[in-house]
């Protein structure tokens, strides 16, 4: 029996000392294990506090970020009130000059606008005028052997001896051609007003008796419309013109309306004898016609020319108180 119980105590110390052995190295491995994951733990709870610190600064940066917008964006705010200030009170200033510039010219205004009425009521009616005169302008045209010639005219009615005369003046040229007078001329008004004929055997187509362009045509029987739209010598002008006066040229050119007159306007820019210069353009067929100044409104004179080609150029134009000299018929010479 003591020998039973000695070999039971041999074989059970071996698994003993084992025992041991393994609870001492799963000692040294949990120690060591606990001391990885600590460590582990110990450095991830410092990268968790950098982490921290660093998401502190930086919400640190971005409040300062925010704030020095908000004031960079706060400070152009208030640039542009007070650029848009300045603007304003540099306006409301020069509304109160404006104002007080306005009320200090009223008056003035006013008597401008009074002096441009009185001024445009004092203007030139050409429409008026050119009207007027066209009545008394009828186109010319004389028959001689060997062809014809056209021009203008004006009538007028002349006191000769205590005796209405009626003529139409005209220049001389368009009554002879060469050294010969026309057989007749006939005399046509604008609008059919009237036809009428001057007849060299009648002694009815007369020259100056000076050597001056300048002929007429004797209306032998004349009607009321010769009668009525005549016009008196009270209309020649009397004075001088002034060299840049506006004068209105009414005629038949040959290039211009047909059947009706043509009105052409210029100054007068200069003097020859008993002719004014004038710069207003006068044509073949124009030759005779009515030259108006417009200022009086009253007859300058009629139309001759420089002939330059087939044109009348270098317009002259006949003082009309040459008229007023004596007049005889022409024959052939």
């Amino acid at each position: 029996m003591d020998f039973e119980t000695h070999k039971q105590t041999n074989h059970t110390k071996p698994y003993g000392h084992i025992i041991g052995i393994f609870l001492v190295v799963l000692l040294i491995l949990g120690y060591l294990g606990f001391q990885h994951i600590s460590g582990l733990i110990n450095n991830q709870s410092r990268a968790l506090q950098e982490a921290n610190q660093e998401l502190a600064l930086l919400e640190v940066r971005v409040e300062e970020l925010v704030s020095a917008s908000e004031e960079s964006t706060q400070r152009i705010i208030n640039e542009k009130v007070a650029g848009l200030t300045e603007e304003l009170e540099n306006a409301q200033a020069r509304t109160s000059e404006l104002e007080e510039e306005l009320e200090n010219s009223a008056g003035l205004s006013a008597q401008k606008i009074a002096e441009l009425e009185a001024s445009l009521s004092g203007n030139i009616d050409l429409v008026s005028i050119i009207s007027d005169w066209r009545t008394r302008t009828p186109l010319i045209r004389c028959q001689f052997d060997s062809g014809f010639s056209t021009g203008s005219g004006v009538l007028v009615a002349f006191n000769e001896n205590g005796v209405t005369n009626y003529s139409v003046l005209t220049n001389r040229h368009v009554l002879v051609s060469g050294n010969f007078v026309a057989r007749d001329c006939t005399i046509e008004f604008p609008d059919g007003s009237g036809t009428y004929v001057a007849v060299s055997e009648d002694n009815a187509i007369e020259g100056t008796v000076g050597n001056f362009d300048l002929g007429r045509l004797k209306i032998v029987q004349p009607d009321s419309y010769i009668r009525n739209v005549a016009t008196d010598t009270r209309r020649f002008c009397s004075a001088r013109p002034s060299i840049g006066d506006e004068v209105i040229s009414i005629g038949y050119p040959v290039i211009g309306s047909v059947g009706d007159i043509t009105a052409t306007d210029g100054i007068i820019s200069g003097f020859e004898s008993d002719y004014f210069i004038t710069s207003a353009k006068i044509e073949k067929g124009n030759s005779g016609g009515i030259v108006v100044l417009l200022e009086d409104n009253c007859l300058l004179g009629v139309s001759t020319f420089v002939q330059l080609g087939q044109l009348e150029s270098l317009a002259r134009i006949l003082d009309i108180n040459i008229a007023r000299t004596a007049f005889t018929p022409l024959t052939n010479f």
